[in-house]
C-alpha cells in the first residue's frame, strides 16, 4: 500500500476516477453533483472506489518527505474537489402555507455522506500528522469554503451580523467544507499550534464570524425542524434531519459542528457569537426584557415556538460550553469518550452488548495515538450483566455509584432519547428508595485544550448573564406566559456550570473582565434591579409553585456561590 500511495499517486488516481463517475452539472460559479443520477445502483458500485481509498489511507502511511508532501497536498486538493460539489445541496425552503407537492430524493446525498463518513476521519488523521501539512491543508480548505460561498451582496445588520432567516430563506444539513476544516483544527494542539495561528485572525479578524454561519444554520435548521416548523415539507427534511443526528453520520456532520463552533467561540468576541446565536434562533424579540409584558399580539402556537427555540439555544450553549469529550478539545482519552457515551445509552435502560457495539463512534477504532478501546473493560467499570427473564438475552444495566456522571444535556441525546432516560432513572429511584439518582448540578467539567480554552470566555459575557438573569424572571414573574419547566432548568444548570467551571479551572482567561460569579451580580441594563443575584433567585422563588421540582437545584446553585472565592471586581467596563 505504502509503495501504490508513494510511487503512484493511489490516493489522488482513486479520488480522481471516482469524480469522473459523478456527473458535475454548473450552479453557478461552482459546480454541484448531479444527485438524481447518483442512483441506488451507482453508489453500490461506485462505493468500492471509496473502500480501496479506506485502505490505503490506513495502511500507506509512510515517512514525510518534501515530495511526498507535494503529492499527497494534491490528493487533498482533489478530496476538496469533491466536497465542493457536495457543499450546499439539497436545499429547501420552509412551506407555509400548502404542503409540499412530492417529497424530494434525499437518499443520494445522504448515502454519499455515509461513505464519506469512512474516508474523512482518517484523511484528517494522516494529513494532521505533520504540522506543515496541516496548516497547509487549513489554508486550503479555507481557500475552498470562500471560493463556495454565494457571490452576492452580503447584507448586515446594527450588529455585523449577516442578515439571514433560516425559516425563510434555503437549508440545508450539507456543508462537508466546514466540518472537514473542524476536523483539522482539533490536532492544532499535537503542534502546540494555536486556532489564531491556523486560522490567521490577525489578517482576517472576522473569519471566525462566517465559519460559524454554515454549522449554525445547519444546527438551527435541524432544530426548527425538531420542533414542527418544517412539517409542510413533507418527509425528505424529517428524513435529512434524522440523518444528520444519526449514529451513522453524526460523526461528521452534527459533531463536527459543535466542533467547529467551539473552534469559532474560541476565536472570536465572545458578546457578538452570543449576539449571533440569538438572531440564528429568531430569538431577538423574545430577548427584549419588554417582550410580553404588554398586551397579548401573539398566538399560542407562535407561543410555544418561540419558548421551544428558546429551549433549544439555551441547550447549544450548554452543549459549547461543557461537552469536552471530543479529541482535541478537551483533555480527555479516546476510553473517556467512548465511556461517556456507554453510559449514557446504559442511562436509557438495560442494553445487550450487540447494541453496544453498535454505538461505539468509528474513531473508537485503533488510532496512531490512542489505543484500541476495549469495550468489556469498559463495561466491568459501568454496569452489571444481568439475565433479563427467562427467554431473554442477557443485559447490561447501568451502576448506581456510577449515575452522578448522568447529564441531561448530553448532546446526542434526541428528545425522546432523554425522555427514555429520565423516566428509567426515576424508575431506578423508586424502586431502590434513593432520594436522587443522578444529579441535577453539572459533575466535574474536563479542561480544554490550550487551543479551545477560550470558549470559556463565553462564560464571562453580559449576553450570557442577561439571558439566565431574562429566564429566571419570568419564571419568577406569575403573569408571565414566556417560561417553561425545561428552559429554568437549563437556565439554572447553565449558571450552575459556569460556577462548577471556576471552581474545577480558575478563573484565567484571555479575555479580560470579569468571572461569571461578578457578572451576576451587575445591574443589567434595561432590567428589574439585581434580577439575578443569589439572592434574589432564592427570594423570587421562596413558595413558588412554578419551581418547586427544581428547589434542590435554586438551593445548590446558591450554595455554590459562596464557596467560590474570586478577587474585587475589576475597574473595566462591561456595560452591554
Amino acid at each position: 500500500a505504502q509503495m501504490l500511495v508513494v510511487e503512484h499517486d493511489a490516493l489522488k488516481c482513486v479520488l480522481d476516477t471516482f469524480i469522473s463517475f459523478v456527473e458535475v452539472e454548473e450552479h453557478g460559479h461552482t459546480k454541484k453533483l448531479k444527485l438524481p443520477k447518483l442512483s441506488f445502483h451507482f453508489l453500490d458500485r461506485s462505493q468500492w472506489m471509496l473502500y480501496d481509498l479506506t485502505y490505503l489511507l490506513q495502511h500507506g502511511k509512510g515517512e514525510w518527505t518534501a515530495a511526498q508532501k507535494a503529492k499527497f497536498l494534491d490528493c487533498f486538493r482533489s478530496l476538496l474537489r469533491l466536497l465542493m460539489c457536495l457543499q450546499g445541496v439539497d436545499t429547501s425552503i420552509r412551506q407555509t402555507t400548502l404542503h409540499v407537492p412530492y417529497d424530494l430524493d434525499w437518499e443520494p446525498a445522504i448515502r454519499l455522506q455515509m461513505l464519506l463518513c469512512r474516508v474523512l476521519p482518517l484523511v484528517a488523521q494522516w494529513f494532521s500528522s505533520d504540522a506543515e501539512v496541516l496548516c497547509r491543508c487549513v489554508t486550503l480548505t479555507l481557500e475552498a469554503i470562500e471560493k463556495n460561498r454565494p457571490r452576492r451582496r452580503v447584507k448586515y445588520d446594527s450588529d455585523r451580523i449577516e442578515v439571514f432567516d433560516v425559516s425563510n430563506g434555503p437549508s440545508t444539513i450539507h456543508y462537508p467544507l466546514p466540518r472537514l476544516l473542524a476536523s483539522l483544527l482539533v490536532h492544532a494542539g499535537k503542534h502546540d499550534l494555536t486556532l489564531q495561528e491556523l486560522l490567521n485572525v490577525n489578517e482576517d479578524p472576522g473569519v471566525g464570524q462566517y465559519l460559524m454561519e454554515e454549522p449554525l444554520r445547519a444546527i438551527v435548521f435541524a432544530a426548527q425542524v425538531n420542533v414542527g416548523q418544517w412539517r409542510r415539507n413533507g418527509y425528505a427534511v424529517l428524513s435529512q434531519v434524522c440523518y444528520y443526528q444519526h449514529i451513522s453520520c453524526r460523526s461528521q456532520m452534527y459533531d463536527q459542528d459543535i466542533v467547529l463552533l467551539q473552534a469559532c467561540a474560541a476565536v472570536m468576541d465572545p458578546e457578538l457569537f452570543i449576539r449571533t446565536l440569538v438572531k440564528r434562533f429568531g430569538l431577538a424579540k423574545w430577548t427584549d426584557c419588554k417582550h410580553g409584558t404588554g398586551k397579548n399580539t401573539f398566538t399560542e402556537d407562535q407561543l410555544k415556538l418561540e419558548l421551544r427555540m428558546a429551549e433549544e439555544m439555551i441547550q447549544l450553549l450548554i452543549i459549547l460550553l461543557g461537552e469536552r469529550h471530543q479529541l482535541g478539545v478537551g483533555q480527555v482519552t479516546l476510553k473517556e469518550c467512548v465511556t461517556r457515551e456507554v453510559l449514557h445509552r446504559l442511562c436509557m435502560g438495560p442494553c445487550p452488548h450487540s447494541k453496544l457495539q453498535d454505538i461505539l463512534p468509528r474513531s473508537a477504532l485503533n488510532t496512531d495515538d490512542e489505543p484500541e478501546v476495549n469495550l468489556d473493560h469498559i463495561l466491568q467499570s459501568l454496569a452489571t450483566y444481568k439475565h433479563g427473564g427467562p427467554g431473554s438475552k442477557r443485559q447490561y444495566e447501568v451502576r448506581s455509584e456510577v449515575l452522578s456522571e448522568f447529564c441531561p444535556f448530553f448532546f446526542h441525546y434526541s428528545r425522546s432519547e432523554l425522555s427514555k432516560a429520565t423516566e428509567y432513572l426515576k424508575k431506578r429511584a423508586s424502586n431502590e428508595n434513593t432520594e436522587d439518582v443522578f444529579q441535577l448540578l453539572p459533575t466535574s467539567l474536563q479542561a480544554f485544550t490550550a487551543p479551545f480554552d477560550g470558549v470559556r470566555n463565553l462564560f464571562r459575557t453580559d449576553q450570557l448573564v442577561g439571558f439566565i438573569g431574562l429566564v429566571i424572571g419570568r419564571t419568577a414573574c406569575m403573569m408571565s406566559q414566556l417560561w417553561t419547566e425545561q428552559l429554568t432548568f437549563a437556565a439554572l444548570y447553565l449558571a450552575a456550570m459556569a460556577m462548577r467551571d471556576e471552581e474545577d479551572h480558575g478563573l484565567e482567561l484571555a479575555r479580560p473582565g470579569q468571572p461569571f460569579t461578578q457578572l451576576a451580580f451587575k445591574d443589567m441594563t434595561g432590567c428589574p434591579k439585581n434580577l439575578f443575584t443569589f439572592d434574589a433567585i432564592m427570594k423570587r422563588f421562596k413558595g413558588c409553585k412554578r419551581v418547586e421540582s427544581l428547589s434542590t437545584l435554586i438551593e445548590a446553585v446558591c450554595k455554590v456561590e459562596y464557596c467560590i472565592p474570586f478577587p474585587p471586581p475589576a475597574t473595566v467596563d462591561i456595560s452591554v
